[in-house]
């Protein structure tokens, strides 16, 4: 089941890699000894050589381990190419993200300066209307947000407070 599976699923380079190894004189000969052992049973005698033998299982075992040795070079390769592509992908979006914060920050600075330039504009007009009661000062609307409403609100307010007074 293993091996269907394998030879299911495997690249063809590995496929070809262990089919071309258990092509090997080696794995034919134990093959061959296999089916003389199946064929007369315990009851023998077997015309193989025992020194022969264990050479020729010891060069399929070691066929075997090239085969092994080079699935695992294929997956070291494959989680390489992964790990290097997930690197890549984390950088980007480290990048991206930053990007982000760094353009989110701008606009930030941007509107608090905005907002701040009002809000001192505001106060200064009003210090200016209580310390010389100068209902004539008017402040600069420079926005159309709250901030610019109120400005335009307070210089409606000290024109008619101007008029009430004259």
């Amino acid at each position: 089941t293993y091996l269907e599976q394998f030879l299911l699923n495997s690249p063809d380079e590995l496929k070809n890699n262990y089919l071309e190894k258990m092509q090997a004189p080696a794995v034919k000969q134990v093959i061959n000894y296999r089916r003389q052992i199946t064929e007369k049973g315990p009851q023998g005698p077997f015309s193989a050589d025992a020194n022969a033998w264990f050479t020729y299982a010891t060069d399929r075992i070691n066929l075997f381990k090239q085969v092994e040795d080079d699935i695992s070079a294929s997956f070291i390769g494959q989680i390489k190419q992964l790990s290097d592509s997930a690197n890549n992908t984390m950088i980007l979006t480290v990048l991206v993200l930053l990007c982000s914060v760094a353009l989110t920050l701008f606009v930030a600075a941007i509107i608090l300066k905005n907002l701040l330039k009002q809000l001192k504009l505001l106060t200064k007009t009003i210090i200016s209307v209580r310390d010389s009661h100068d209902l004539t000062a008017r402040v600069r609307v420079i926005s159309a947000d709250e901030l610019g409403q109120l400005a335009h609100a307070l210089n409606e307010t000290l024109v008619t407070f101007a008029g009430a007074v004259e």
